[in-house]
């Protein structure tokens, strides 16, 4: 096989679809050139259950491991054979004394096993994480996996703060997910901070989840009304969420965009709820019957997917309860398309 189908192979052996092959087999592909062949093989491993002598193979192997996700997968690997003596050198590689990709790989595979977490955990992932460890094909060893396996017992706000300016996309994007979960409980002065300069971030991703985290704290949204404003503007592209979070703030300032999220279809869904609350306004009025008709004649079912069949549901049904409320049902003779009328 060239290392192209072995990787697609060991996938379906990993997803489920393919049958796992033998121990002597994986063995021999956890030494392939390929480190992500090798690294899905080490996976398997690990997933053979208990083998202590195994398991003492590979942390020997772990220990030299030139290659660091390699070295991660071989660690977990190990405590998942063996996880009556992974908590003896768990504790050893957490030591700060200990090699950077070490204290990482101990950290994932304390998760991957279920120990109690540790304030000396969330030292070493603060200390020692890099972006390239998530490559190790084991599930938990993500930044934003081992953070929140972490945040069950101890504080994780040093590590949050350590990666925050990652130069890793993906590592920021972490941390922003994770502001945003969090965001409900009150997040302390320098995590708000943090937040907000997510708000600036130069990838489009990490703006959106901070904009949306934003949103769902009404008292860090009204403190930071005037800037959502001046970004909904400026154009910004969040701009669905920035309309949003002023309609259910009670800023005023959204109603200057009600006529173009009618007319471009915005994602906000408490625009039609704000608008039935105010007169009647002639121009808004026909902006939402022509939205509603145009959504009315779209896909149908079968021509689209549920997700996006029942999001454009709802948001029709959002646009009928304006016009109703506004006097202005549809009828069934304006849902009859017009090509459909001449004939």
């Amino acid at each position: 096989m060239s290392d192209d189908d072995l990787a697609v192979w060991l996938g379906d052996v990993m997803d489920g679809s393919v049958a796992v092959p033998s121990r002597a087999k994986l063995e021999s592909l956890s030494h392939h050139h390929d480190p992500y062949v090798a690294g899905m093989a080490i996976v398997l491993l690990g997933s053979g259950g208990p083998n202590p002598q195994a398991a003492s193979t590979l942390l020997a192997r772990a220990d030299h491991e030139q290659v660091p996700a390699l070295s991660v997968a071989l660690y977990v690997s190990g405590a998942r054979m063996d996880p009556t003596a992974a908590p003896v050198w768990i504790a050893r590689l957490l030591d700060p004394g200990a090699p950077a990709v070490a204290r990482v790989a101990a950290v994932a595979a304390a998760c991957e096993i279920g120990l109690n977490p540790t304030p000396a955990m969330a030292g070493a992932l603060a200390e020692a994480w890099h972006p390239e460890l998530r490559d190790s094909q084991v599930e938990v060893c993500g930044l934003r996996a081992l953070v929140r396996y972490l945040s069950r017992a101890v504080s994780v706000d040093d590590v949050l703060l350590a990666h925050a300016g990652s130069a890793s996309d993906i590592d920021r994007l972490d941390v922003a997910r994770i502001l945003a979960e969090r965001v409900r409980e009150g997040l302390p002065d320098a995590l708000v901070a943090l937040l907000l300069r997510y708000l600036d971030d130069p990838d489009k991703w990490i703006k959106q989840v901070a904009y949306q985290a934003v949103a769902t704290d009404p008292v860090l949204a009204r403190r930071h009304a005037d800037r959502l404003a001046a970004d909904l503007a400026a154009g910004h592209p969040a701009r669905d969420s920035l309309l949003e979070t002023l309609i259910k703030i009670g800023d005023p300032r959204w109603r200057s965009y009600s006529l173009p999220a009618l007319q471009q279809n915005w994602h906000t869904p408490s625009l039609a709820s704000a608008l039935a609350a105010q007169p009647r306004d002639e121009q808004l009025a026909a902006a939402a019957r022509t939205t509603a008709l145009r959504l009315a004649s779209g896909p149908k079912l079968a021509e689209t997917s549920p997700k996006e069949w029942a999001h454009r549901m709802r948001h029709l049904r959002r646009l009928f309860d304006l016009l109703d409320a506004w006097g202005e049902p549809i009828s069934e003779r304006d849902m009859v398309l017009p090509e459909r009328q001449a004939r």
